[in-house]
């Protein structure tokens, strides 16, 4: 009994103290916190937030208007204040702006480097992010002949071959304004890669053997066709076998396929894309959503098995002429909704959003429910994906049905639109953490705890 009333006499003195000798709110909170802790052994300090910037990513090429976007964590759940700088150099950033948002618009000048860093105080203490870098893109200086530029990048190099003469046939056959389109077609035989201009006609080019795995024809062919159809907007179409985040367009006679990776090396090359859209199955999914995030503004795919005739091209080519982006988009998913019927779901992404999202699974996982492996067979639509906002909904997280309302503009089929990699237990890939949302998400671990 004396110990404590020695204790709590010191505590009392030091308070007297330090209320009249002028010591700030601040420091008079350090200095109880060392003396509890000396004389108990228990601390009772602050615990600092940790802070993790997402958007853009190390070296990422962003539009003169651009969103910045970081993850933060506070152990003792604090209200967390954030500053922003930002600077031509490293020396040189200045603060910019105050939130308390994990997202920040900022309008920069093309063409140049910048760099960035988050200042968080959780009311106790500063702590701040690593320095990170980005570029701005050029302006555009050749005036558009077009209002848009279709470019389809068609692997028939398999047995969908006979589909893709199909689609060829359609597209030959559409009537197009101020649109160019171009396409690179390769057939299941030996030297039988064609370039197709459509035009005010039709221009046909023999290219030899292609590989359509590789990402130097994907990147030639955005190249070619950026310089030589100069347009207002660019839409990229990837067709052919389709596997998620493992990759798409299998080419048989060479044995390869395209990996994201190599998609979003050949896009930056060329210096991205409005849109990206997959008629390939399984591309549908948060991984491959957010490989495309730097490269191309919308992605349009379908979550699960696609069918082989691909989209209705015909009147897809008709109606899109006049629109901007977001309605070219809004667009795509009606007609296949109105043409398709046997499909999971076929849904536009605003790109621009990914990183929030990834943001938000990251928040979902820090605080996660304990009905994950329940919810994982609910929301499950193949062995190796399920849908994420049946997830979400199953566990209650209302965080992330917010950012997926927010991300998907436009959707149809039985399911969101939304798949993320979960498969069953013992199926897990080696390779799934050496994927770009992996080392932007905790996902990986997360699952690895259940498969």
């Amino acid at each position: 009994m004396k110990a404590k009333i020695a204790f709590w006499a010191i505590i009392a003195t030091f308070l007297l103290l330090i209320s009249i000798t002028g010591y700030s709110t601040t420091a008079k909170n350090r200095v109880i916190e060392k003396l509890v802790t000396d004389i108990t052994g228990y601390k009772i300090g602050n615990n600092p937030p940790q802070i993790y910037l997402l958007y853009p990513s190390p070296n990422a090429k962003v539009g003169c208007t651009t969103e910045l976007i970081w993850f933060a964590i506070d152990p003792d759940k604090d209200k967390l204040v954030f500053n922003i700088y930002i600077g031509e150099t490293q020396e040189g950033m200045q603060f910019v702006g105050k939130t308390t948002k994990n997202v920040f618009k900022i309008n920069l000048d093309p063409g140049k480097e910048y760099f960035w860093m988050i200042e968080v105080f959780d009311g106790k203490e500063y702590m701040r992010s690593p320095v990170r870098s980005f570029m701005t893109e050029r302006e555009t200086q050749q005036e558009p002949s077009y209002n848009w530029t279709y470019i389809l990048y068609m692997n028939g190099d398999n047995n969908l071959y006979s589909y893709a003469l199909s689609e060829l046939n359609e597209i030959k056959n559409s009537s197009l304004k101020d649109m160019a389109v171009i396409i690179l077609c390769d057939g299941n035989e030996e030297n039988d890669t064609w370039l197709y201009v459509i035009d005010n006609g039709i221009e046909k080019t023999a290219m030899g053997e292609k590989n359509m795995g590789s990402s130097r024809t994907l990147e030639d062919l955005l190249i070619y066709a950026k310089e030589n159809y100069v347009a207002r907007d660019y839409i990229l179409e990837i067709w052919g076998h389709g596997n998620g985040w493992m990759g798409v367009c299998f080419d048989a006679t060479n044995t390869d396929m395209l990996t994201m990776a190599e998609i979003e090396n050949a896009l930056a090359a060329a210096g991205g894309v409005d849109i990206v859209i997959f008629s390939a199955c399984y591309m549908g999914c948060v991984e491959v959503a957010y490989s495309l995030k730097n490269v191309a503004d919308y992605m349009i795919a379908c979550e699960g098995a696609m069918p082989a005739a691909g989209l209705p091209h015909d009147e897809i080519l008709r109606a899109i002429g006049e629109l901007g982006a977001e309605g070219v988009c809004k667009k795509i998913v009606d007609v296949y909704g109105e043409n398709v019927f046997l499909s999971t779901a076929f849904a536009a992404w605003n790109l621009s959003k990914m990183s929030l999202l990834v943001a938000t699974i990251n928040e979902f996982i820090y605080l996660y429910a304990a009905n994950v492996t329940e919810a994982r067979n609910e929301s499950a639509y193949c062995l190796q994906y399920i849908d994420l906002k049946n997830f979400a909904e199953y566990i209650g997280c209302e965080e992330i049905i917010e950012s997926i309302n927010e991300t998907i503009i436009s959707s149809c089929g039985m399911l969101s639109g939304v798949g993320i990699y979960f498969p069953v237990k013992g199926q897990c890939s080696k390779y799934y953490p050496d994927i770009e949302f992996s080392s932007a998400s905790l996902w990986d671990e997360f699952i690895s705890n259940y498969v």
